[in-house]
């Protein structure tokens, strides 16, 4: 049994300073076994005991105390050895296990970092291959990118964006594009075949189509919900790595999208700005879940050159149409906006319907037109609502609508029929400076809210009138000849 074996610390030959405490133990069991001799022998004087077997039996009670006190301190020097290395092996444990998870970890970063890298080069290789002149190859680029979110779910945000990225390229639809008409469909197309005309000459224009088609339709695929009507809730659908992904941000500013069949789909803070919708687009049944505050919906300035379907939307945070133009039909009947809905300079040409619509926020349609007739029949607004300088150019029906906010149509002009049947107004409304075709032109009627009605304007145009306030009756005065009797 050697130093270390007890316990202390030796290097090189020389005692470490950290066990000098031992050193002291094992001279303090030496000073024990003396001192116990020592008092034993005082205490037994052996030596002055006459009896030679006595003298004999003390002797041996001193030795029997001296080398009982030396079997404790060996025994004492035993039980730190094995202390000791019980130490040292649960010490050697401890360092094994961390050495264990080391490795361990150091195999994950190195695993992470081929992930990361091999991540990285299919990046590379599909930026690469989508700056492609070969339709194919930007088609695979596209694909690649789609089995790519579909393994590695941390990375599907930013497929989304390069997806929307690609949208966003400047693009001429092909020359010999024949987009449908507007005339309101059964049913939405199969997303795979948009439904568009192309002729069978593969020009540069109609490969890249194609592949644009591929983009908006992979994006599409993965904001749909697949559940049935009856299963849907107010929470989105299960995040599938086929299916669902749940991204944080659509942003497609300046996109062009042909028809585009957003139906059924979940939305978050979406950016339509300056977009240009060929053909129809389809939003019916769609939910923007985006944020309620300075994000949600966003379609200002959007071009929609055939049929815009919004029937059934439901926007949860602002939606933003201003200065938008609808060239086709378009409807938003159901839709439930809730929050802003903002409708400033839109323009649509077509006959619009909002018939059944919810607007739980304020509204704004302030310096609208209304090509065609439009109608708001049964429309719900819960908020302020200004229709101010808003140009009705045909038929305009507000029947049994209700407004619980302020109402505004200052300025507003009707050159088709006006419809307020049974409407109501739960706060101010103001119909100030109105001017509308008078009744006798072109066999034009009109029903007007209570207490205003339609005069013709001397300084106006030929046939056209100003709405003006009907006078409140008064009580005649008792001196009065009308007086009642």
């Amino acid at each position: 049994m050697g130093l270390r074996d007890l316990g202390w610390g030796v290097d090189d030959g020389v005692v470490t300073e950290k066990r000098w405490p031992w050193v002291g133990a094992m001279v303090g069991i030496v000073v024990a076994i003396a001192v116990a001799v020592g008092v034993s022998w005082v205490l037994l004087k052996p030596g002055d005991i006459e009896d030679e077997r006595a003298r004999i039996a003390a002797v041996q009670a001193v030795a029997a105390i001296g080398f009982g006190v030396g079997g404790l301190g060996t025994l004492l020097l035993f039980v730190r050895r094995q202390w000791h290395q019980e130490r040292i092996a649960a010490d050697d444990r401890r360092e094994a296990d961390r050495q264990h998870e080391r490795e361990l970890a150091k195999a994950a970063d190195d695993r992470h970092d081929a992930t990361e890298r091999r991540i990285t080069e299919l990046y590379m290789t599909a930026a690469e291959q989508l700056g492609h002149d070969k339709a194919p190859v930007r088609l695979a680029a596209l694909h690649a990118l789609d089995r790519l979110g579909q393994n590695e779910a941390n990375h599907r945000q930013v497929i989304v964006d390069i997806w929307c990225s690609y949208l966003r390229q400047p693009f001429t639809p092909p020359a010999r594009f024949v987009a449908a008409d507007d005339a309101e469909p059964k049913a939405a197309p199969d997303e795979d075949h948009p439904g568009l005309s192309l002729e069978t000459e593969a020009d540069p224009a109609d490969l890249e189509y194609e592949v644009r088609a591929t983009a908006q339709r992979l994006l599409i695929s993965h904001l749909k919900d697949p559940r049935d009507d009856d299963d849907r809730t107010d929470e989105p659908p299960p995040v599938k790595p086929d299916g669902f992904w749940n991204p944080s941000r659509i942003d497609l500013t300046g996109a062009t999208l042909i028809n585009a069949n957003f139906t059924s789909c979940w939305l978050p803070t979406t950016t339509f700005t300056r977009t240009r919708f060929l053909g129809r687009a389809w939003f019916s049944g769609a939910r923007f879940y985006g944020a309620r505050l300075y994000g949600g919906a966003v379609f200002e300035e959007a071009r929609f050159e055939g049929g815009a379907w919004f029937s059934g939307v439901r926007f949860d945070g602002d939606a933003n149409f201003g200065m938008a133009r609808f060239e086709g039909r378009a409807s938003f009947s159901r839709a439930q906006f809730g929050q802003l809905a903002w409708f400033a300079r839109a323009q649509f040409d077509g006959d619009t319907r909002f018939t059944d619509a919810r607007f739980d926020g304020d509204t704004r349609f302030t310096k609208a037109r209304f090509e065609g007739s439009v109608s708001f029949s049964r429309a719900q607004f819960g908020q302020n609502a200004w229709f101010d300088k808003t140009r009705f150019d045909e038929i305009a029906a507000f029947d049994q609508a209700w407004f619980d906010g302020d109402t505004r149509f200052t300025k507003a002009r009707f050159a088709g029929d006006a419809g307020f049947i049974r409407v109501q107004f739960t706060e101010d409304s103001r119909f100030d400076g109105v001017i509308a075709v008078l009744p006798s032109a072109e066999g034009h009627t009109h029903v007007w809210p209570a207490g205003w009605v339609l005069e013709p304007d001397p300084e106006g145009p030929t046939d056209w009138g100003r709405l003006v306030q009907e006078p409140t009756p008064t009580e005649p005065e008792p001196d009065s000849p009308t007086a009642a009797p």
